[in-house]
């Protein structure tokens, strides 16, 4: 029974995006679990690369897009993709959004339908595991990571640690409504 679970946890993130004959759901792939009161919540983080320069993802921009292209993608498109059970019952997934005009989960209720976006004050424009994705792959060679700042094509922006969205989350699946 855990193994069916567990398949079902690591499939979901591909379910919740509809296909097109045209296009395929975004590749993801788990970056962390952690545990908040009865919750069990996994973070499957959706990487640019192998999805913005893929015909065939929603993410799509091009073969070999710009510097302007992947950073537009990299705050435009949802970073992280969430399930979270309660038990051995998956009860709410949640699509994180980071940029900077704003920042918002969206949370579904998988038993109800119900859905619910859910505004978060976050201390930054870019998440931390976004910044650190687009270092690694030297999309600019002079990119960098140093003390929370993300300097990237001549501009510094703000970085999200993975610590303060999980504790945001943890807020957010306290007072959760739907």
């Amino acid at each position: 029974m855990k193994i069916l679970i567990t398949a079902a946890i690591a499939l979901l993130p591909f379910a919740l995006k509809a296909q097109t004959t045209e296009h395929t759901p975004f590749y993801s792939y788990e970056k962390l679990s952690f545990q908040t009161g009865d919750f069990l919540v996994k973070d499957y983080y959706i990487p640019l690369d192998g999805n913005i320069n893929n015909p065939k993802s929603i993410m799509y921009v091009a073969k070999k897009p710009g510097m302007n292209d992947i950073f537009e993608t990299a705050v435009g498109f949802k970073t992280d993709s969430f399930t979270v059970a309660k038990g051995e019952r998956l009860v709410y997934s949640v699509n994180l959004f980071i940029n900077p005009s704003s920042t918002f989960a969206e949370v579904k209720n998988l038993t109800t339908g119900g859905q619910q976006t859910i505004n978060l004050k976050l201390d930054g424009v870019i998440s931390a595991n976004r910044a650190i994705e687009i270092t690694g792959k030297e999309y600019d060679r002079k990119a960098s990571v140093v003390d929370g700042v993300f300097s990237f094509n001549r501009n510094k922006y703000k970085i999200v640690s993975n610590k303060e969205i999980q504790e945001k989350l943890s807020d957010v699946l306290k007072g959760i409504t739907i």
